[in-house]
């Protein structure tokens, strides 16, 4: 998981590739608090998820991509206002 440009001013996104082997996969950020500020499916294979941060407060944001079956792989963004 991947996340450009970051930091960023803007939309970040999000690159990933997963096994395809069906999983179904979940996409989820999280602010500096633990809250869930963005929730989204994902399908195994390879993908690019534009995140739209307008409205999402400066800080730290961490991306979460997992499924049932795989540990969660993480990556932090920096988002600047």
């Amino acid at each position: 998981l991947e996340a450009y440009p970051n930091p960023s001013q803007g939309p970040v996104y999000l690159v990933y590739k997963a096994p395809k082997d069906g999983s179904r996969l979940t996409l989820n950020v999280f602010d500096a608090k633990g809250r869930e500020v963005f929730r989204s499916a994902a399908s195994s294979g390879a993908g690019i998820v534009e995140l739209n941060t307008t409205g999402w407060s400066g800080g730290i944001y961490v991306a979460e991509l997992g499924s049932q079956e795989r540990q969660p792989v993480r990556v932090k963004l920096s988002i600047q206002r």
